[in-house]
């Protein structure tokens, strides 16, 4: 996600996956699938997630939302921000 620095363009993305995936449209739900069980450390989450992200690239576990083609974690924590944020 560090290319995505834009707060409204964040927003926008997240706003468009909970659209696509109704199932989600929750912050508990999305914290829980971001992280089922996040690392104590900043560091150490940030590690976990991106590993998680290339993972789910590997696997092809990945949403094209406004000609991004983002992990469904970087997608997720978009949904959250806009959630959160918005």
């Amino acid at each position: 996600m560090g290319i995505l620095r834009d707060r409204r363009s964040i927003c926008d993305l997240g706003r468009d996956y909970r659209s696509s995936h109704p199932e989600e449209n929750d912050a508990d739900r999305l914290l829980g699938l971001i992280s089922a069980n996040p690392p104590v450390s900043e560091p150490a989450l940030r590690t976990a997630l991106n590993r998680q992200q290339q993972r789910e690239f590997a696997r092809h576990q990945t949403v094209v939302l406004r000609g991004w083609v983002l992990s469904r974690t970087e997608a997720r924590q978009c949904a959250l921000y806009s959630l959160l944020y918005a």
